[in-house]
């Protein structure tokens, strides 16, 4: 991730994957793990992220087309 960024090349780390069908698509051995995704792209806009009191994990776009990212506080995660 950090040296795909160097290259300007953005990343998003997807943990929230359906393992199952990932295994399936990509015809991966059941003794192997899948940990997460990495999703690499060029930017097309900008991110921010904040703490979500609520739990509501989704994405949203501001007005500007740039997205608004959720996080879990602290908190909440321990």
């Amino acid at each position: 991730v950090l040296s795909a960024w160097e290259k300007g090349i953005g990343s998003c780390i997807i943990g929230a994957c359906n393992r199952d069908e990932i295994r399936k698509i990509l015809d991966i051995e059941e003794k192997d793990h899948i940990c997460c995704l990495v999703a690499l792209g060029y930017p097309a806009h900008e991110c921010s992220c904040y703490d979500t009191e609520d739990g509501d994990i989704h994405y949203t776009m501001d007005e500007n087309g740039n997205f608004r990212v959720p996080k879990r506080t602290l908190r909440d995660i321990t």
